[in-house]
């Protein structure tokens, strides 16, 4: 872009006055506008002053050179005439579209007494008075990684009608990242090297949002070729004594990660991430943005452009007409050191309320039926009798109890149910956990001494079975209470 637009941009600009002649002792002088000055309003005051010299000044003639809507070709307007001082002329500008970039320009042709013709210019007078809508789009957060291009794309304007061009963009908390897709029936990517450095993408970032009608030092032009590195191009303006101006352009390179995919035979896919860092702020919840996709044209292969924001060739690197790119709200989800933190403290809230649960559970114990009859009373006496006499047997089971009273295992099961409210096994276990809190508080047998006693089949299970029915554990158990 910085050699082809800087050089029609010049031609552009000079073309009008070529032909209007100047003098070296000047007889007028513009005093206002000047060069860079923004007009917002839709009067413009033009004024001229005389200077010493040799002739006085019969008559001013104004004119204006400006750029049509959608025009990349200025146009010339008379604006009128004085015939005697204050040479001043209120210039209407309120149906004229606005002048960015390169801006209007003015030019004052004064008549002298002698008859001679002398003529002064100021450009680079630029017109914002007309409102602007300006596209917008979301950005929603995402992790690196991701090459696909969103079900909600950005859509560029191509330059021909069987071009298809679309980009997405997301954001994490150290980059933005571009995703920009170009399908051409007529690309190739065997391009020669020349071609394939004059086509690819550019970024235009404004994390300010200045809002200027021309690249200043706050905006960030990114251009990513096909072939070769990104770089980073900036503008200057440069006024001149003669009311003329130019844009210094420079370039730096820029290594921020760029991928190229090369190998689609009908289009190119460029994925490139822009540092929130480069620009040299805390990161904005609002950027404005153009992107300009470069192609070659179909017939003399004349690099081509289409854009985010639909303007013309220069306006398209107006800060004043990017759209906006609004950076949504990381979801909770997303966000890696408030979910661990909250799952850590689910986790230890957790934690805390099945302890508390374990500590404060009432422990098993024999109820006492809300009614009970005596024979039921003397039943369960025969049960537990039988149970007592055979508890530390592995063979112990509610057939064997049911068969030497003459019962059946169901009614043996509801009397032990009604009396304890527990069923046969864990009645047994409960037994066996007395017998054994006894030998530990007795004793000094081992562990595995005491589980054999008293019926256990391990340690594991002493242990298990203790710690459900007195919530500790059969060593502390007899530190705290065995008989020295």
């Amino acid at each position: 872009m910085k050699p082809s637009l800087r050089t029609l941009l010049a031609m552009v600009i000079s073309v009008a006055w070529l032909s209007y002649p100047t003098m070296s002792d000047p007889c007028i002088n513009f005093v206002s506008p000047v060069t860079g000055n923004l007009i917002k309003t839709p009067l413009c005051t033009l004024l001229i002053e005389e200077t010493e010299c040799h002739s006085k000044i019969k008559k001013v003639e104004f004119q204006a050179r400006y750029f049509p809507s959608r025009s990349d070709t200025p146009a010339i307007a008379r604006i009128g005439s004085i015939l005697k001082p204050p040479f001043d002329i209120e210039w209407d500008i309120s149906q004229l579209p606005n002048q960015l970039f390169s801006g209007a320009a003015i030019f004052a042709e004064a008549t002298l007494s002698n008859g001679d013709l002398e003529a002064v210019r100021q450009e680079g007078i630029f017109l914002t008075h007309q409102p602007v809508e300006r596209p917008t789009h979301a950005v929603q957060f995402g992790f690196s990684g991701t090459d696909r291009i969103e079900p909600d794309p950005i859509n560029i304007a191509p330059w021909r009608k069987d071009i298809l061009i679309s980009a997405s963009t997301y954001w994490n908390p150290k980059e933005l990242i571009f995703i920009v897709r170009l399908s051409d029936s007529l690309f190739s990517p065997r391009l020669p090297p020349r071609e394939a450095a004059a086509i690819g993408i550019e970024l235009l970032l404004d994390p300010t949002r200045s809002r200027t009608p021309f690249p200043g030092k706050e905006v960030f032009i990114y251009s990513v070729p096909f072939s070769g590195k990104p770089y980073r191009i900036m503008y200057k303006l440069v006024p001149d004594d003669s009311g003329s101006y130019r844009f210094e352009t420079s370039t730096s390179p820029s290594d921020f990660k760029v991928k190229v995919k090369k190998g689609e035979s009908r289009g190119f896919t460029v994925i490139c991430a822009v540092p929130f860092s480069s620009f040299g702020i805390r990161r904005p919840d609002t950027i404005g943005c153009n992107i300009v996709v470069k192609g070659l044209s179909r017939n003399d292969r004349a690099v081509q452009r289409g854009s985010w924001v639909d303007a013309g060739k220069y306006e398209t690197y107006s800060p004043f007409l990017w759209g906006e790119l609004q950076l949504r709200e990381r979801p909770f989800f997303m966000n890696r050191p408030l979910v661990g933190g909250a799952l850590f403290g689910i986790g230890f809230l957790l934690t805390l309320a099945i302890s508390a649960l374990l500590m404060f559970r009432p422990k098993p114990r024999l109820s006492q039926p809300s009614v009970q009859t005596d024979a039921e009373r003397q039943q369960f006496a025969a049960i537990r009798e039988c149970i007592d006499s055979s508890i530390t047997s592995s063979d112990i089971s509610m057939e064997v109890v049911a068969k030497a009273l003459g019962s059946s295992a169901n009614k043996v099961s509801l009397l032990i149910r009604r009396a304890t409210g527990m069923n046969f096994q864990t009645y047994v276990m409960f037994s066996r956990i007395e017998i054994a809190k006894e030998r530990l508080r007795s004793s000094h047998c081992t562990m595995e001494n005491v589980a054999a006693e008293c019926g256990f089949a391990s340690v594991g299970e002493l242990e298990r079975y203790f710690m459900k029915f007195t919530h500790t554990t059969p060593a502390k158990f007899r530190e705290e209470q065995q008989i020295t």
